[in-house]
């Protein structure tokens, strides 16, 4: 009987380690999403986010930039017209260097 709950105990380990160790890898989003009517590109892989035509949504798959701090892009934005270049995003009250400096790679002015 000892022998048989050893048994139980060590294949649930195993089970649950195999589980808690395992990798699931999202698969890459590639998608256009709509962005103030224009074409916004996701930022994954090579692909860069437009910050003056990127929405809310689009905004937010930048490092460090959440659902609010999205909201400060879209309406500077909106209040001072299109960023001419990447790093005047820093304008914007919350976006110091050090997440421009995260985000300079994947992020796109046109």
């Amino acid at each position: 009987m000892k022998a048989k709950h050893v048994m139980i105990v060590s294949s649930t380990l195993i089970v649950l380690f195999l589980l808690v160790n395992s990798t699931v890898v999202p698969a890459a989003n590639t998608s256009k999403t709509s962005g103030e009517g224009k074409g916004t590109l996701v930022a994954t892989g090579n692909q860069k986010v437009n910050i003056n035509t990127a929405d809310v949504t689009t905004l937010t798959t930048l490092k460090g930039v959440g659902p609010q701090l999205a909201e400060r892009i879209t309406a500077f934005r909106k209040n001072n017209g299109p960023f001419a270049k990447a790093e005047d995003l820093m304008q914007v009250k919350g976006v110091g260097e050090k997440i421009f400096e995260r985000n300079k790679e994947m992020i796109a002015v046109k």
